[in-house]
């Protein structure tokens, strides 16, 4: 578990008051001003990335921790407590690069630190000479060996035995991944299938709904067949019966110029009587035609794989089954009669009886 010191709100407190405290200290020597000017970078490091270093740098942070913040606290900024500073700040710096390998750029602040630390080893004095060679040569290997005594990697063997455990529980999960892979291939290939069926399933309720609609359509179009066949001898049976009833001292042609109103509308009565008989004919027709699709709609995802399939080794061989299958079964409606044809046609026959 990582533990919270830079992160710390009253760490940072006293790292902003120790900058400042620095930036009014003098500087003597080249050696003091750029160490100075060290600190303070590594500091400015520590308040921008606090959580980073609280990670990469553990093993410091709870050696020496209580020694860093007491300087902090103390600001004593005699050239013995800044080398120990720096020293300090430049243990904190170097322990990430033992296991994570920190980028270094050339020009970098940490490039820097790193390399003020060890050209210019003399100038420090002999306890912060004691600091940088625990750094530089002790504390890589106390870090890697306090890794290794872990609990969950106690030594060498174990490390071995655990890392052999993982190998073979990576080849079983492959194995186990693999196999699951496998099914969901399987799963996903019949779910294609049931999407089709449903696909198909909903364009056939479709033709369905639009059945029912034609074979409303053909009853009302029945009734109006029966009651056109008969209206149609209706006029002229009324006519003769009135005929009948009326003096008979009235002439041939007389009567028969009486005929004629009633000879026009029951012409009107069987031109209406073929238009309504052309659109019931019209209607069962499509009502074929819904039939035929919604009986294609049962089979047409099976046709489709097995026409795919045998295409492939004989192109031709279902031209024929395909041309009767899907074969138009209505004839043509441009012929059905408008509602209006013949109405001059009857105005003129009806104009050639009127007396002048």
């Amino acid at each position: 578990m990582t533990t919270k010191f830079f992160e710390t709100p009253r760490i940072q407190q006293m790292i902003r008051e120790y900058i400042l405290a620095v930036d009014s200290t003098d500087a003597p020597s080249d050696f003091d001003r750029d160490r100075n000017a060290l600190i303070k970078e590594s500091l400015n490091m520590f308040l921008k990335e606090p959580d980073r270093w609280d990670s990469e740098a553990s093993f410091n942070i709870k050696n020496i921790g209580d020694v860093i913040s007491n300087e902090l606290e103390d600001r004593i900024l005699s050239p013995q407590t800044l080398n120990i500073m720096f020293t300090s700040c430049f243990r904190i710096i170097v322990e990430p690069s033992i296991f994570t390998g920190m980028s270094e750029s050339p020009f970098s602040t940490i490039k820097e630190i790193k390399d003020f630390g060890i050209y210019r080893y003399n100038e420090f004095d002999d306890r912060s000479k004691g600091q940088l060679d625990y750094a530089l040569r002790e504390m890589p290997i106390k870090i890697v060996k306090n890794a290794f005594s872990d609990t969950d990697i106690s030594t060498y063997d174990q490390f071995i035995k655990n890392f052999k455990s993982a190998q073979e529980f990576a080849r079983d999960w492959e194995g186990y991944i693999e196999e699951k892979n496998k099914q969901i291939k399987d799963i996903k290939s019949t779910l294609e299938g049931y999407e089709s069926a449903f696909n198909f399933v909903g364009l056939y309720e479709g033709f369905s709904s639009l059945g029912k609609q034609k074979s409303k359509e053909i009853f009302w179009s029945r009734l109006l067949l029966l009651a056109l066949a008969v209206a149609i001898p209706c006029p002229l049976l009324i006519e003769i019966f009135s005929t009948i009833k009326t003096n008979a001292d009235t002439s041939l042609i007389d009567k028969l110029i009486s005929f004629i109103p009633f000879f026009s509308l029951t012409f009107i009565f069987i031109y209406y009587f073929r238009v309504a008989l052309t659109n019931h004919t019209s209607l069962k027709a499509q009502t074929l035609q819904i039939d035929l699709r919604k009986s294609l709609c049962q089979f047409i995802q099976s046709y489709a794989d097995y026409s795919k399939k045998i295409k492939d080794s004989n192109g031709n061989s279902l031209a024929k089954f395909e041309d009767v299958i899907f074969s138009n079964i209505m004839p043509s409606q441009e012929k059905i009669p408008s509602t209006f044809d013949g109405v001059e046609q009857i105005a003129s026959l009806i104009a050639a009886v009127k007396p002048k």
